[in-house]
């Protein structure tokens, strides 16, 4: 993890990820993370939290299973990395921070809680406490979400002439309540510097995942196992991941 610099903060007003050396055998991933008061910086706990969670459990761990062929086999091209297959990534990091959330909840049981788990409460009950953490991890994801669906909402309208940003920034305000310097960097140009339709296309993608998840839950399958598998396959185009996932979950 880096600072992000300043001359990239517009474009990662709050974070990003990047992925080197991916067919070399020492691939290697970061992300940076913004502190730029200008921008939208994480402030709190738990929203630094949701940040590791979308960057580094989620594209982060997306690279290197891909890299190493952890749990699929990825081809050459399934590996190759592009702006569009990005989405994909982005659609995993989305559901990342959602599945967390269940795991929050776990920990405020107490109950049936592994090694791992018991660790992590220790670590929250030192520096602050569990309740503390959990309200502001679960009150961030959703307003992450909320920001999420706002991109897609000013991709469309924006780009088809509908609204224009500075209107769009004041209709959400409106409506969400989200401060508008938060509206504004989440949206232009952290995102529509990728190109009209990035942000609709890896919401979709999540959705997609999100679904196809859920089934597979239902047949039986370990969410780890499901995880893993959707982490390792790459890059591909969309009809093709989403082929694999649902085939993976009807196994």
């Amino acid at each position: 993890m880096i600072e992000t610099p300043l001359y990239l903060s517009a474009i990662f007003p709050s974070a990003g990820a990047f992925f080197y050396d991916s067919f070399t055998k020492d691939p290697k991933e970061i992300f940076m993370i913004t502190t730029d008061p200008r921008r939208d910086p994480a402030t709190v706990p738990g929203e630094l939290l949701n940040t590791l969670i979308h960057e580094e459990y989620g594209h982060c761990v997306h690279a290197s299973n891909t890299a190493t062929a952890y749990g699929a086999k990825p081809t050459l091209t399934d590996t190759l990395f592009t702006p569009l297959a990005n989405a994909i990534s982005e659609g995993i990091s989305f559901n990342r921070e959602i599945e967390f959330q269940e795991v929050m909840d776990k920990l405020k049981t107490g109950k049936g809680l592994n090694n791992d788990e018991r660790a992590l409460l220790q670590f929250f009950e030192k520096r602050g406490g569990l309740e503390t953490w959990a309200e502001e991890y679960e009150f961030y994801t959703w307003m992450w979400r909320i920001v999420r669906f706002l991109r897609i909402i000013g991709d469309a309208r924006i780009n088809s002439g509908k609204q224009s940003l500075r209107d769009f920034i004041e209709w959400a305000n409106k409506k969400t309540g989200l401060a508008k310097n938060t509206i504004y960097s989440q949206l232009f140009p952290a995102h529509q510097g990728n190109g009209p339709g990035y942000a609709s296309t890896y919401a979709i993608i999540g959705e997609s995942i999100r679904e196809i998840q859920n089934k597979a839950r239902r047949n039986g399958k370990n969410l780890l196992d499901f995880n893993t598998y959707a982490c390792s396959m790459g890059f591909p185009a969309r009809t093709i991941f989403e082929q694999r996932l649902r085939e993976f979950a009807a196994k």
